[in-house]
């Protein structure tokens, strides 16, 4: 004869205990067999504790906030070969920051960096542009990669001809740079130079271009400088010069990955140049704006 037994399974009772958190009274837990005194709902960090109360309090996770480089620049923007120079960077929401680029300078000698901080560097031998790059952290989210760069050069730029300077916003009728509105310049083989200083935002990018030749014959060129009058493309970053044409454009960046465009460095002073050709003669009309592809914080 087969015998049938039965099991009777008994739930599993457990012993209320307290919970302990940080700055909080210890928390008597309520003792049950079917609701857990503690349930962490894993798609939200969200965290239910039952008390021996009866209520129900939840505490929410908060996502920190992430890491954002406030500004990264360089000390200077055209350096001598083997002459000392620095980069300072500033941040907020950041435990550490890691160098990536600086062939040649010692950028990446040291893994990780403070949040803030300066680093002393020493140009290399040999002229070009030498690009940096930043990312900070807070542990766990990587902040967007700031960029700058240098100009390792030996000699000086000399004007091509006669310079009127004068800044962006004096001769824009005080409309900050980069804002210029569709104004008629007159220019000549004179250059004009017009100094401004890029702002802090990293990603911030526009163009300056010529968008009505007025029937005027002649070609313009445009360039951006650290130095006033300046057209040598050897001593000028890649994309900050653009040649004689009828009708240029020139687009520029802050920060960000480099492409087509001058890349400019937050906070640096800036020549923005202007120069017609010989059949412009005295004067060579031209409508010309400026605009802005991101909001800048001015």
């Amino acid at each position: 004869m087969r015998r049938l037994v039965a099991f009777l399974l008994l739930p599993h009772i457990c012993l209320a205990q307290n919970l302990l958190l940080d700055t909080v009274p210890a928390i008597p837990l309520t003792q049950s067999t079917t609701t857990s005194a503690v349930q962490l709902d894993p798609l939200t960090g969200n965290i239910t504790v039952r008390s021996a109360a009866g209520n129900l309090m939840q505490c929410t996770a908060t996502t920190p906030n992430p890491p954002i480089i406030t500004s990264f620049q360089a000390s200077a923007g055209t350096v001598t070969p083997s002459s000392p120079f620095s980069l300072t960077w500033t941040s907020t929401n950041a435990t550490s920051c890691t160098p990536s680029g600086g062939a040649g300078t010692g950028w990446t000698s040291t893994t990780q960096l403070a949040p803030n901080g300066t680093a002393n560097l020493t140009a290399p031998a040999q002229q070009g542009t030498i690009n940096f790059t930043l990312v900070c952290t807070n542990g766990s989210v990587n902040s967007s990669p700031s960029q700058t760069n240098i100009q390792v050069a030996t000699a000086t730029c000399t004007p091509p001809a006669s310079v009127n300077p004068s800044s962006w916003e004096a001769f824009f009728n005080a409309q900050v740079w980069p804002r210029a509105n569709a104004t008629n310049v007159d220019l000549s083989e004179q250059i004009t130079a017009l100094s401004f200083t890029a702002s802090a935002s990293v990603a911030q990018n526009g163009i300056m271009q010529a968008t009505n030749p007025n029937g005027q014959p002649g070609n313009v060129r445009f360039s951006i400088s650290t130095t006033p009058g300046c057209f040598t493309a050897a001593l000028l970053g890649p994309n900050c010069v653009v040649d004689f044409f009828p009708l240029p454009a020139l687009s520029w960046q802050i920060g960000g990955t480099p492409g087509a465009a001058c890349q400019l460095t937050q906070g640096t002073t800036y020549h923005f140049n202007m120069q017609g050709d010989a059949a412009c003669g005295a004067s060579c009309s031209r409508q010309f704006q400026s605009s802005t592809k991101v909001p800048d914080e001015q």
